[in-house]
């Protein structure tokens, strides 16, 4: 029992990191977006 949740304590703080790294990536490349259209452009969008 005890060694389950030392390995659900450890595996948090890496999923944690992870996802801090994605976000990181995400705000950085947000920022860098030089077109006019707001972002949006290459979204793909369903049609009927």
């Amino acid at each position: 029992m005890r060694a389950a949740l030392r390995y659900q304590h450890k595996s948090a703080k890496g999923d944690r990191a992870i996802a801090d790294g994605l976000d990181a990536l995400v705000q950085a490349e947000q920022g860098q977006d030089d077109d006019e259209d707001g972002g949006a452009g290459g979204a793909l969008v369903p049609v009927a």
